[in-house]
Order: structure tokens, then C-alpha cells, then sequence
């Protein structure tokens, strides 16, 4: 009777056992397959619809443009995997080629008609720059300050004086300026308001938020920098191009000169290759982003880990009311999620932004990001008020980045260690290579980092920096060099350098 119960009891756990599945997707399957490994999936986001907690899907080597949307959430021990399969490329591609007919508009530049409008283009795999004044060839001039042009006297608030600007000779009225401007920590793009092809003046909305409020006092007008794009006038030299938007007609000036017909040409077409909301226990492994990036939203126990994005953001315009939506980015907001063992480079905007607790960005490498000096390679906010964050930034490598490297803030608890961090400030001013503030940040640790190279355009940087108010900071064990005017400033009270 022992053994006949042991047995019934040992065929009902067996009933209410579920075994985890393994789904495979292939460039040579179909999504009317089963999704194993003899008959895999076409898509990836076929495996997203049917994959369940504790399941993996193993994607083969290929080329997949998609945007992955997980239907289901893991569990704690369950996650649901997504990865690369072996040791084989899988790349998950923001763009589409360009495959329309093209014709000469002028001597070396071409011009198609595209299906929709479009913010960031490559040829055979690398950028080109849209249109713009000064010039600038990417990416060999990427952080050539001469690449700017300067303000001059007179300028003044929501005004741009430049002697240069009148021998462009071109009508820049409505065409779009990046303005590095008053304190210069900050970049925001406005369309130009009035300005005449001879004149070396300009206008913008004077709505620069936050420095408004105190935009009439500031006397720093006449040391800013500024560059022009959206004029197909300015496009005068190879590596450029310009979008009408109106008839969507593209125009190309190759590398080479060459008719874009013999080239690979893409143009961005999707933000996001994985964009995932409110599902929790998911992992991201082993994925080669290129022109795109992640997205996981209000997501918990989450693992991105070995990955490779290059030009994984762009965002044309930026701190601009009149401009819907946030500008895309790699983020993650949650808590208890995890980035490590990966690659971001060539984004225009913030290399990493996470948002919560208990979240870890560990032994990554992020640089040449952050082109306008408007972001951070790493931004870290911890918002769910809590005294220990628990958040971890550790044996990172970081540099070549238009503003600061770290910035870290929100809550306290924070531990920042082990990192490299270096050539920071490269397009703006009033910035540290690591930077945090406010009495919130009570209890974190800045610890065994090697920081160096602040390089604001007026040499005053910082290297770790505890701004206003700063409360019970603990800065120890560093090591801090060639940053300007301070290698370590920490203001406020209850801290402790050492």
C-alpha cells in the first residue's frame, strides 16, 4: 500500500511538471515551422509569441531586421533566454537598404526617392554625415572642436553673431542649430528663425530650458559654439547627404564619388530591436545590435550580457519642446536588472541609461558616444526613494564622450569601483568625468578608479565631482589625473575624501 500511494503521488508530479523548451530561429526557416532546431522559426519575434518561462530561444547566424516584442515574462528561476546560438554572428539590424533608383542631381551628388523620412544613413556599413556647416567627415573628425564654428560679439540670448556665418552665403531660415551655449553644459537643437544670406546673424527661440530663468543675466554669449544642418545647400562634400521631407527625396555624396548604385546604402529604419515593457526574468545574450538598440521598461531581473551595439541611438533633434517623444536610447528601468561584458559605441546620445534599484553595470565598454556633449556614457537613476539604492557601476572602461562619463543620482547606496574612465568633456564645459550631487546621494562610494582626462574646452574640468549640497559621499582609493581645475571636488557636508 506504501509503495502503491509512493507511486500515485510520484505520476501527479510528473503531471504538474513543466519542462522547459528550447525554440531555434533561422534566416532559412519559417515562421510555419515548429521551431526546433531541424525546423526553426523565420523570426525572432515568432520564438517571442510563443516562448513561455524557462524556455530559450537560440537564434542562428544572420542578418534579422525586426523588433522584438516578448509576449510572455519569465519567472524567478525561469527566465526566458534569447541568444545567439554558439559562437555564430547574429545581427539584429536597425536599417533597411536602399534599393530605389538613383540619378545624377549634380556632378558627384545623387538623388532616389525614399518611402519614408529618415535621421542617420550609412554606405557599406559606415555613417555618413547629413548635410551640414562647418563640415565635419565622420568619424576621423568626430571630436574636432574646429568642426564648431564660435559666436562673436554681440551675441546675445536667443541670438547667434558670427562673421562666418554671412560667407556661407546660404539662407540657413528654418534649417536646424545645435547650440553649445551659455554655461555650455548642456546642447539643444532649434530651428532657425530668421537669418538672410548675406547676414551674420541669426535667431532662435529664446525657451532654452532650465537656463531661462537667468538666460538675461548670463554674460557667457560670446565663447559658445554652434553648427547648421537642413539646407541641401550645405551639402558640398563628400560623405554628406540631405533628406527633402516634403517629397522625400534623398541626395548622396559618396565617399568615393561613385553612383550610390554601387555601394550598399542604408538608411535607420527602426529605434529599437528588442523593446520590452513590464515583463519580467528576461535575458538578452550574445546579439550584435547595429543602427539599433534595446529597450526594457518597468522590467525586473533582467540580464543583457555580451552584446556588441554599434550606432545603437541617434537623435537628430533634442531639448526642444516643439519635438514629441523622448529621443531613443539604450535604456533599462526596473530593478535588480544587470548589464555586463558589453560593447556601445558610436551613439550620438547617453552611452547607458538605467533607471531603479539593485541595478548592476558591470565590466562593459562604452566610448565615442554623446557626440553633442548632451548626455552621459553612463546615467544611473535610482527613483523608488529608497536610503541604498544598491545600485553597483564596476570594472567598466569608458571614454571619448562629449560631456561626463558617470553620472549617478536620484538615491544613495551607490558603488562606483574598479572603473577606467577618460577622455570626458570632449563638446562641452562645466563637467567632471564622474559626477553625482544633492543630500539623496547618502551612502555611496566612489572607489579604486582610474580617472583622468576631463577636457572642457575652457580646461577647468573635474575629475569626480560631489556637486551642491553633496551629503555623505565617501570618495577613497582613487586614482585621478590631467582633469583641469579639480581632480576631486566634493561641496556640501557629512562627506568623506580619503
Amino acid at each position: 500500500m506504501r509503495l502503491h500511494k509512493l507511486m500515485i503521488g510520484f505520476v501527479l508530479l510528473l503531471s504538474q511538471t513543466v519542462f522547459a523548451a528550447d525554440y531555434y530561429v533561422s534566416t532559412k526557416g519559417s515562421d510555419k515551422f515548429a521551431g526546433t532546431k531541424d525546423k526553426p522559426f523565420r523570426t525572432i519575434q515568432k520564438a517571442a509569441d510563443v516562448i513561455v518561462a524557462g524556455d530559450t530561444c537560440y537564434v542562428r547566424g544572420g542578418t534579422y531586421r525586426e523588433t522584438i516584442r516578448p509576449k510572455n515574462a519569465g519567472a524567478n528561476g525561469k527566465t526566458i533566454r534569447f541568444a545567439a546560438y554558439k559562437a555564430e554572428d547574429v545581427i539584429l539590424d536597425g536599417t533597411e537598404i536602399v534599393s530605389s533608383q538613383w540619378s545624377v542631381h549634380r556632378d558627384k551628388i545623387y538623388q532616389t526617392k525614399l518611402q519614408r523620412n529618415i535621421v542617420q544613413l550609412f554606405v557599406d556599413g559606415e555613417m555618413m554625415v547629413e548635410a551640414r556647416w562647418p563640415n565635419m567627415r565622420f568619424d576621423r573628425q568626430l571630436w574636432d572642436r574646429s568642426c564648431w564654428s564660435l559666436s562673436g560679439k554681440n551675441s546675445r540670448y536667443g541670438k547667434m553673431v558670427d562673421a562666418r556665418l554671412a560667407e556661407t552665403n546660404i539662407d540657413w531660415t528654418g534649417a536646424i542649430a545645435v547650440l553649445n551655449v551659455a554655461h555650455q553644459f548642456r546642447t539643444w537643437t532649434r530651428h532657425i528663425q530668421e537669418h538672410s544670406a548675406s547676414s551674420d546673424t541669426f535667431t532662435y527661440a529664446r525657451n532654452l530650458q532650465p537656463i531661462t530663468s537667468y538666460a538675461e543675466k548670463t554674460t557667457q554669449w560670446e565663447d559658445d559654439r554652434y553648427y547648421l544642418f537642413g539646407k541641401l545647400e550645405a551639402l558640398d562634400a563628400p560623405g554628406e547627404w540631405f533628406l527633402d521631407s516634403r517629397s522625400r527625396t534623398l541626395y548622396l555624396w559618396t565617399p568615393d564619388g561613385d553612383n550610390p548604385a554601387s555601394h550598399k546604402v542604408q538608411v535607420k529604419a527602426r529605434d529599437y530591436a528588442f523593446d520590452v515593457k513590464g515583463r519580467d526574468y528576461i535575458e538578452v545574450t550574445g546579439f550584435k545590435f547595429f543602427g539599433t538598440t534595446l529597450r526594457l521598461e518597468e522590467c525586473n531581473h533582467c540580464l543583457v550580457e555580451n552584446c556588441r551595439l554599434i550606432f545603437p541611438a541617434f537623435m537628430r533633434e533634442f531639448n526642444d519642446p516643439s519635438v514629441k517623444g523622448r529621443p531613443a536610447q539604450t535604456y533599462i528601468s526596473g530593478n535588480y536588472n544587470t548589464v555586463k561584458r558589453c560593447l556601445i559605441a558610436y551613439g550620438k546620445g547617453n552611452g547607458l541609461v538605467m533607471a531603479g534599484t539593485h541595478n548592476t553595470v558591470e565590466n562593459n565598454v562604452i566610448h565615442d558616444v554623446v557626440w553633442t556633449g548632451q548626455g552621459c556614457a553612463i546615467a544611473m537613476e535610482a527613483k523608488d526613494f529608497v536610503k541604498d539604492c544598491g545600485c553597483v557601476i564596476s570594472r567598466n572602461t569608458a571614454y571619448n564622450c562629449g560631456y561626463g562619463i558617470l553620472h549617478f543620482g536620484g538615491q544613495g547606496g551607490y558603488v562606483v569601483q574598479y572603473n577606467h574612465f577618460y577622455n570626458a568633456a570632449l563638446a562641452a564645459k562645466d563637467c567632471a568625468v564622474i559626477q553625482t550631487g544633492l543630500p539623496l546621494i547618502e551612502g555611496s562610494v566612489v572607489c579604486y578608479n582610474w580617472v583622468h582626462g576631463c577636457r572642457t574646452l575652457d580646461g577647468r574640468g573635474h575629475g569626480i565631482r560631489g556637486d551642491d549640497q553633496t551629503r555623505g559621499l565617501i570618495v577613497h582609493h582613487n586614482v585621478v589625473w590631467n582633469c583641469g581645475k579639480n581632480g576631486i571636488i566634493v561641496k556640501g557636508d557629512h562627506d568623506k575624501v580619503l
